[in-house]
């Protein structure tokens, strides 16, 4: 008996290895099937990854733009290419449609015929697993497909700091972009690896370093202050391109108040540390306040879908190594702000706090255990923990 179990099983092993094997031979070379030359790949999972405000949305919605028109994109060389005409499936869930997305692509230039060519997933909360994804993709087969941002749509449960757990949330999206030959686009925030500057920008994202590893293309984006370089200017820079035999050079585009988003060509001279946040003077590189930083990245991830106990953010921000004075400081920048149910505390995004101007207070020593109160002005003490 023992002996017919293991035939059973030695045979099964064989039939399963028809799907698991294949020849040499039986691969046929193939060119890049690029969506937009030597940027955005189809078939595949592609990300631009960079800080709060640093451009990140507006050239998302270029890249729609080109499609959607049939438009042009500026070339390794700085010279404008022409874009393949296509449909575009959009999911932005930062942004309101009406007041944002839309006005942005009409800055961009975009007339009623390529509306036509844009369909948008409206603001909920959905996963990429969600089966009304799948059938949204089914529906418009789009040539793009771009989701802002990551953390919006892992869900819940998802661990980002768990290669594994990121990994399976991806597949389904992974699936989707191989079978309707889509080039989706991920737009990711970064993360405290960005300053020590010793990082190469592929690792710069939030959450595993095994999330890059699922993309073929990935893009870092950010303002830049050179000695000689146009005033709002910002660049896209290549952090991830193991498909082009020499890495391409930077893109470069101005954001100028009142007129939008324009293409500036390319430039092989800026690198990663050429990036600046927006919030600093403008000959500091890098990525200033890591920890305020890191605590804003880790308060939007994990109150994403919902309020959650003070306690429990407590415990997940010491499991990520980021201390509760960082938690504090980065509430107001992050529009978060906490209230008391019966004995508990709770913390929530506030979008009312998020459309307030923001104006810094500096906390002396003493204080750096509270809360800073930015509209007040005033410091209150921080609601008080099981650990405190």
């Amino acid at each position: 008996m023992k002996e017919v179990d293991r035939q059973k099983k030695e045979r099964k092993a064989q039939e399963d290895l028809a799907g698991f094997l294949i020849g040499a031979n039986d691969v046929i070379s193939r060119a890049v099937p690029w969506l937009i030359e030597n940027f955005l790949v189809r078939g595949a999972l592609n990300s631009i990854q960079g800080l709060p405000d640093s451009g990140k949305t507006w050239l998302s919605l270029a890249l729609v733009a080109a499609v959607a028109s049939g438009g042009v994109f500026p070339g390794n060389d700085g010279q404008m290419i022409k874009v393949e005409r296509g449909p575009v499936l959009h999911a932005d869930f930062d942004d309101v449609l009406e007041y944002t997305i839309k006005p942005r692509l009409e800055m961009l230039g975009l007339k009623e015929q390529d509306f036509d060519n844009i369909t948008f997933i409206k603001p909920n909360r959905v996963t990429f697993s969600d089966s009304r994804v799948a059938a949204a993709f089914k529906k418009v087969r789009p040539a793009l497909a771009v989701f802002d941002t990551l953390q919006h749509f892992l869900g819940a449960g998802v661990d980002m700091w768990r290669a594994n757990e990121t990994t399976d949330a991806l597949k389904d999206l992974q699936e989707l972009a191989e079978k309707y030959n889509t080039a989706v686009l991920v737009i990711q925030h970064i993360n405290k690896s960005a300053a020590s500057g010793n990082t190469p920008s592929v690792g710069w994202a939030g959450g595993s370093i095994g999330i890059n590893g699922l993309f073929r293309s990935v893009w870092t984006v950010g303002k830049i202050a050179r000695e000689g370089d146009a005033p709002f200017r910002s660049a896209v820079l290549p952090a991830k391109t193991n498909l082009l035999a020499i890495k391409p050079s930077a893109r470069l585009f101005d954001l100028i108040p009142g007129r939008g988003f324009l293409w500036a060509g390319s430039d092989g001279t800026v690198t990663p540390s050429d990036l600046v946040r927006g919030d600093v003077a403008p000959k500091e590189r890098g990525r200033p306040a890591t920890a305020r930083n890191d605590a804003e990245s880790f308060l939007l991830e994990v109150l994403a879908d919902g309020d959650v106990k003070s306690d429990e953010v407590k415990a997940l921000a010491k499991e990520r190594g980021i201390s509760w004075e960082a938690i504090n400081r980065a509430k107001p920048r992050a529009g978060v702000r906490s209230y008391k149910v019966g004995p508990f505390w709770y913390m929530k995004i506030d979008e009312e706090l998020n459309n307030e101007p923001f104006t810094e207070v500096k906390l002396s020593k003493s204080e750096s255990n509270n809360v800073i109160d930015l509209f007040s002005k005033e410091v209150v003490p921080a609601e008080p923990t099981d650990e405190d």
